[in-house]
């Protein structure tokens, strides 16, 4: 899911949602693993590859549908 990165924001951040990224898939959590993937989307704000970032993000949310 990741970018690259954005002028301006903490190496950390991107370390630890980078590594949300890697984990959460795989524990089935998948509110956590949406709130990671926001996340990145926040961090990647301005990045040109955004949009297609968006329209992923997007078509997951509608498959997911709500927390049980």
């Amino acid at each position: 899911m990741a970018h690259g990165p954005v002028p301006g924001h903490s190496p950390q951040v991107d370390g630890e949602i980078d590594l949300a990224e890697q984990v959460l898939p795989h524990l089935g959590l998948r509110a956590s693993t949406m709130n990671a993937a926001i996340a990145a989307l926040i961090r990647d704000a301005g990045n040109l590859a955004l949009e297609d970032f968006v329209r992923t993000l997007r078509t997951e949310l509608d498959v997911a549908g709500p927390p049980p």
